[in-house]
């Protein structure tokens, strides 16, 4: 084992600057790790770096040039980091330590996880910020020996104590013979690096070495780019490739937070499947399901640009290989296109559509109030009744949109007998006797009246008469023929369950559960009935579970985790993604983001102007168009009164109106213009930078809008997630806004006490 470890300043920069050293889910970054806690002989090269072992410890100097004299030492007899620690936590201790150092030498400013003691020589790190070792502390010292070292001249710095315990090691001063050891040797260490092969001769003689591949600029591309399939292959993690490598199988789940690639690896995945499958003369068709138009388009873009196209469009009478990108809904439309016509639906479109359903429910609430409660009064439970009274239509408009959809339709086949006999699920509305369902049921007739008067079907409607149509003989016949051999779901956790009960039904075979399915449910803001347990129920599923995060810098995934973590107990069946998290980005990267801050202004009109002057300063600072900043509103009206003032102060903006919608950002980018959407269009895209307009008490989570407990935490449920997915849009800077008079929305209160959040 070493005694020590040491980095110079040019090998701490290669090793933090190179993503492939950020993780072990990369397999260098892996065999970097075994190497530094000899579990491996196998050497890794580094750019214009040498590694030398010489007198119990390891050496990472610069090749070329001028010697360096500064450097960090690892006294792992001191502090032994690297006993009973996984490697990839040993290897994350690693970048943070030298992420620090080179900030310390360079004089930038420090991360609310590095601390300077003042009153000593000592500093203070914590390697993990948001996990459940949050309170691990590593404590360097920024002048060992310094006397000793005041004539010989240099920068160093010592790590020597590492654990749990803060009473005593920011105190205690190290013990210096290891230290002076590794510096007593440097001289000779620097010589044998002077004197060996160049690394491009070292490489020709050595079986057993590892050649890092340089990025250079496109070590950060985006899904959006016509980046190809084998460029993707070389910066994929371990897990990601083999994910994306393997032959479909059987049901697979890939999961994570925002940010990490769920969709891209799915796309891939598939990409490869109809490849291997045309390589080897087998008939393949896969059928890929977006959640909206717009995600679909986005999907659409990643297989034309990255090898799929060629399988796109294709008939299965004319190819043995074929991919179909669709919705669900735009699918049952076509399959039912003989008995539907295309005004007979709301909208082809399913997030549309389901917008406009709420609409139509909301009229059904207020019709049957008006015209039943009276006479329904006396014979409603109490709780119920007071959950009518007191909600506010817009918050009881989506609980019974839920309530619909799912089990009066769904569940129940619009039978009121059958709805009363459903076992309810936790969190929704309180029915509890006959009378209550009745009540619920005179909306959901109300409701039907209305598309029937109008001549439409909702999208419920659509999916559930697809499934009654594929589930008979006819279908069962023709599936071996018009099924699919493999399908692949996006965003899961957007579907509810009626959508989730016909995918079964659409692949070539019975048997044939070859699914490949992403989720995030910390982003589900839908059903609170479980369609995550139907999955993890219905689908026997091999999983992968993603645990970095490629989009946003560690300041904003540390903000993302305590508002998951905020919400994590109002629904027993609420999962946080973000529990072993942690960023992957250079040390270049992090330089761009700053911690997320919160700034008040007297008055709506004064936010609105703050919003457009931060959003101008975020360019700034990160050197990047409009384009890259998203103004997103917390409310509807919010959201016209900055499309309003956006106008009247000549600051053209582009509006996202759907999910997902790419085009409206690229459209802002050829445009030179500001992108501005609500909490429930922003899922899906990536910016540099986020500003939150209307973060404050009563806008998030709309607390005015729900005034019953049952409402409160749907509604506060759906705040979290839509929050969540608004933040970690971000890659570089988070930037909340709000009234002084409303104050601080309360689910970043606990953001506030871990201080993730500042205030301006």
């Amino acid at each position: 084992m070493w005694n020590f470890i040491y980095f110079d300043d040019y090998a701490a920069s290669q090793i933090v600057e190179n993503r492939f050293f950020q993780s072990t889910e990369y397999e260098l970054g892996k065999a970097f790790a075994l190497y530094l806690t000899q579990c491996s002989d196998t050497t890794p090269l580094i750019k214009k770096t040498e590694i030398v072992e010489h007198n119990g410890g390891l050496y990472f100097l610069k090749a070329e040039g001028p010697a360096e004299n500064t450097g960090i030492v690892f006294d792992l007899n001191q502090c032994a980091l690297q006993n009973n620690r996984k490697i990839s936590d040993f290897l994350l201790i690693v970048q943070k330590l030298l992420r620090f150092s080179i900030k310390y030498w360079r004089k930038l400013n420090l991360s609310s996880s590095e601390t300077i003691i003042s009153s000593t020589n000592k500093a203070v790190i914590f390697p993990y910020p948001i996990t459940t070792q949050s309170s691990f502390r590593i404590t360097v010292d920024r002048a060992p020996d310094a006397k000793r070292l005041a004539k010989r001249g240099g920068n160093f710095l010592l790590v020597y104590s590492a654990g749990y315990d803060d009473k005593g090691a920011a105190a205690a001063d190290p013990a210096l013979n290891i230290f002076r050891k590794a510096i007593d040797s440097l001289p000779k260490a620097k010589d044998i690096a002077k004197n060996r092969q160049t690394n491009d001769a070292l490489q020709e003689h050595s079986s057993t070495a590892l050649q890092v591949f340089e990025l250079g600029k496109q070590d950060r591309p985006t899904i959006h780019n016509s980046f190809g399939f084998e460029n993707w292959l070389r910066i994929l993690t371990g897990d990601q490739k083999e994910f994306v490598k393997t032959e479909s199988n059987g049901p697979e789940r890939i999961e994570g937070p925002a940010g990490t690639g769920k969709t891209l690896c799915m796309a891939l995945k598939a990409i490869n499947n109809l490849q291997s499958a045309k390589k080897n003369n087998k008939e393949f068709h896969v059928l890929f399901v977006a959640h909206s138009s717009a995600t679909k388009n986005n999907i659409k873009e990643v297989f034309e640009n990255n090898g799929g196209a060629e399988f796109l469009g294709l008939s299965r009478n004319d190819a043995p290989v074929t991919l179909q990108i669709e919705t669900l809904q735009e699918w049952c439309i076509d399959h039912l296109r003989d008995d539907l016509s295309e005004t007979e639906y709301l909208d082809r479109d399913a997030a549309d559509a389901k917008e406009l359903q709420v609409l139509y429910i909301l009229e059904a609430i207020d019709e049957v109030i008006e015209k039943s409660l009276s006479s329904y009064r006396p014979m409603l439970s109490e709780r119920f009744l007071r959950f009518i009274d007191s909600e506010s239509r817009w918050a009881l408009a989506e609980l019974v949109q839920h309530e619909i959809a799912v089990e009066i339709k769904g569940r129940s086949g619009e039978s009121l007998s059958a709805y009363q006999e459903l076992r309810r699920v936790k969190y929704g509305i309180p029915v509890e006797i006959e009378a209550d369902f009745a009540f619920i049921f005179e909306i959901f007739k109300s409701y039907q009246k209305r598309l029937i008067s109008i001549g439409q079907f909702d999208s419920d409607d659509i999916i559930l008469t697809a499934i009654g149509q594929l589930d008979t003989p006819i279908w069962r016949r023709r599936r071996s023929r018009e099924g699919y051999s493999s399908i692949y779901l996006d965003e899961i956790h957007l579907f509810n369950l009626n959508e989730l009960s016909l995918f079964h039904l659409l692949t070539d075979a019975e048997t044939n559960l070859n699914f490949v399915y992403s989720r995030d449910t910390s982003q589900a803001t839908g059903d609170r009935g479980g369609s995550v347990e139907l999955a993890k129920d219905g689908l026997k599923e091999a999983s992968i579970s993603i645990r970095n995060i490629f989009r946003c810098a560690p300041a904003i995934v540390e903000l993302a985790f305590y508002i998951t973590t905020a919400g994590a107990s109002l629904f027993t069946n609420f999962e946080n993604p973000l529990d072993h998290a942690m960023s992957l980005m250079t040390n270049d990267e992090e330089s761009k983001a700053i911690v997320p801050s919160y700034a008040s202004c007297t008055d709506d009109d004064a936010m609105l102007k703050k919003a457009f002057d931060h959003a101008s300063t975020m360019c700034k600072s990160m050197e990047c168009s409009k384009s890259e900043v998203l103004l997103v509103a917390t409310t509807n009206k919010l959201l016209a009164e900055i499309k309003s003032f956006a106008d009247k102060s000549n600051k053209p903006i582009e509006l996202i109106k759907t999910r997902g919608d790419i085009e409206v950002v690229q459209r802002a980018k050829q445009s030179g213009r500001f992108v501005v959407g609500g909490l429930d269009y922003v899922g899906g895209l990536e910016f540099s930078g986020v500003i939150v307009v209307g973060a404050d008490d009563g806008r998030l989570p709309p607390t005015d809008e729900a005034l019953t407990e049952e409402g409160k935490h749907f509604i506060r449920y759906a705040a979290h997630n839509r929050l969540y997915v608004a933040v970690t849009r971000a890659k570089y800077q988070v930037q909340m806004i709000g009234t002084s008079g409303r104050g601080p929305s309360p689910l970043l209160a606990k953001a506030f006490q871990m201080k993730a959040i500042v205030k301006e």
